[in-house]
C-alpha cells in the first residue's frame, strides 16, 4: 500500500513502510525557496471498515473505525439490500467498494468524507472484486450472469461485460497489473481465464480437474496457483501451479482439502489452508515456490473445531488463523511464527472469529467475532508484537472488513 504525498514539485509516492518520515514543504508568500519553514511530518490515516447486515431491514451500513483511537464513527448509509457481502478498497486508499449480491450493486464510498457514491449495476450476484495496483480499475466477478464487470475509479462507472466460465467464483490480478485470472466452475469441472486488463478481452480458458476453491498469485506474477478439490470430490484434491507467461499447467501438487490460499510477500512461501477428512482439524502448510515442494504441516485445529480463514503479515513474518469450535461455539486465533514453523499460544477470540484484515504496516490484525447467545458481533485489535487482544469494539450484524491507509 501506498500514499501520496507532494512536496514544492510533483506527487511522490512514498512505500508505507517509510512514509513515517515523509514531509510536507510549503513556502508561505514571499518566502525564499532557500529558506523554506519548519517542515512538518505528515501521518498516515488508518481506518477499518466494516460491513453490517440489517436483517429484516432495507438498507446495510459501513462503519468507520479510527485505527488510533479504536472509536467508530457514523454509519455510512448504503441504500442496496440489507445484507452486503464484501468490501475492498483502492491500493491508493481513497475508496472503498462494498459489494452487494442481491441487488447485483457496487457501491464507492469515500475514504475522506465517509459518504457513500450511487450504486454501481454490475452482472448478476456479485461474489469477488479485485484491484488494479494503480487504483484505475475495480474487476466484479457476477457469479449469476458467468461475467466479470469492469469499472473505472475515476468515474465509479461500469463497462462492458466480460463473459467467463460458467459460476465464476474468485479473481487475482498479477502484481504488474496486465492480466487478471478468474476461476470457475463447479464440483467436476472448472477452469482459470485471463483476461488482459489493457483492453479487456478474455482469453483461452485453462481447464481444471475440479471446482476451484481459492487462487494466489506470486509477487514476480510468474505463476498462478490454484487450490481445486474437496474431501467431497474424492479424487484430485491439489494444488495446481500454471504458468502466466504460456497458460500452460505445472506438475499438480497432490494436497488434500486445499481450503484458501496466502502468499507471503516475497513470493518464496505459499501457505495453504486445509480441512481435515471431515471438514473438521486442519493444519497450514508451506509450500516452497522455487521447488513446488511442501514443508511439514501446522497443525492448527483439532477434530472439534474448524480453521475459517487466514492472513499473511506484510512482513511475511506471521500467519494468523481463525479457529471456530463446534463444541464450545467459541474460537481463537493461532499465530504461526514464520521463523519457528510452529503454532504459537491460540488468542482467545471471545466468539466465533470469521473475518481478519491486518493493517499495511503489520502492527495490527482486525478480527470480526459473533457472540453466541448474545447474538452480536465485535471488531478486536490484536497488537501483532505481543499477540495482546485490546478492547472489542461493539458492531451488529458484520458481513465484511477491509483496512486503508491515506495520508
Amino acid at each position: 500500500m501506498t500514499c501520496r504525498y507532494f512536496s514544492s514539485g510533483e506527487p511522490v509516492r512514498i512505500l508505507m513502510a517509510a512514509s513515517a518520515g515523509a514531509v510536507i514543504t510549503l513556502l508561505a508568500p514571499g518566502l525564499a525557496s532557500a529558506d523554506p519553514p519548519t517542515a512538518a511530518p505528515m501521518w498516515p490515516v488508518v481506518k477499518v471498515y466494516v460491513a453490517e447486515a440489517d436483517p429484516g431491514g432495507d438498507s446495510a451500513a459501513v462503519i468507520p473505525i479510527s485505527a488510533a483511537t479504536g472509536k467508530p464513527g457514523i454509519p455510512i448509509e448504503v441504500h442496496v439490500s440489507a445484507d452486503p457481502a464484501l468490501l475492498a478498497a483502492t491500493p491508493d486508499g481513497g475508496t472503498v467498494y462494498l459489494v452487494d449480491q442481491p441487488s447485483g450493486t457496487v457501491t464507492p464510498i469515500s475514504t475522506v468524507t465517509d459518504t457513500a457514491g450511487a450504486p454501481i449495476p454490475v452482472g448478476s450476484y456479485p461474489v469477488a472484486i479485485a484491484m488494479t495496483p494503480d487504483s484505475r480499475t475495480a474487476y466484479v466477478v457476477d457469479e449469476g450472469s458467468g461475467t466479470v464487470t469492469p469499472i473505472d475509479t475515476a468515474t465509479n462507472t461500469a463497462g462492458a461485460p466480460i463473459p467467463v466460465g460458467s459460476s465464476p467464483v474468485g479473481i487475482a490480478i498479477t502484481p504488474d497489473g496486465r492480466t487478471a485470472y478468474v476461476m470457475s466452475g463447479v464440483a467436476d469441472a472448472g477452469e482459470v481465464t485471463p483476461i488482459s486488463t489493457a483492453t479487456n478481452p478474455a482469453g483461452p480458458a485453462i481447464t481444471l480437474a475440479r471446482g476451484p476453491n481459492a487462487i494466489a498469485i506470486t509477487p514476480d506474477g510468474k505463476t498462478a496457483y490454484v487450490a481445486i478439490g474437496s474431501f467431497f470430490y474424492g479424487t484430485h484434491q491439489e494444488l495446481d501451479p500454471i504458468q502466466t507467461a504460456t497458460g500452460k499447467m505445472g506438475t499438480p501438487i497432490p494436497f488434500a482439502n486445499p481450503y484458501d490460499l496466502a502468499m507471503a510477500p516475497d513470493g518464496k512461501t505459499l501457505y495453504v489452508l486445509s480441512t481435515g477428512p471431515a471438514g473438521y482439524g486442519g493444519t497450514v502448510t508451506p509450500i516452497h515456490t522455487a521447488t513446488n515442494t511442501a514443508g511439514r504441516p501446522i497443525e492448527v485445529a483439532d477434530q472439534q473445531s474448524n480453521p475459517v480463514g487466514f492472513a499473511v503479515t506484510p512482513d511475511g513474518e506471521h500467519v494468523y488463523v481463525l479457529v471456530d469450535s463446534v463444541v464450545s461455539c467459541d474460537g481463537s486465533v493461532i499465530p504461526i511464527r514464520k521463523a519457528a514453523g510452529q503454532a504459537q499460544p491460540a488468542i482467545p477470540a471471545g466468539g466465533l472469529p470469521h473475518l481478519i484484515a491486518i493493517t499495511p504496516d503489520g502492527k495490527t490484525a482486525y478480527v470480526v467475532t459473533y457472540t453466541c447467545g448474545a447474538g452480536s458481533y465485535t471488531v478486536t485489535p490484536i497488537a501483532t508484537a505481543t499477540s495482546h487482544a485490546g478492547q472489542p469494539i461493539q458492531v451488529r450484524y458484520a458481513t465484511a472488513i477491509t483496512v486503508t491507509v491515506t495520508g
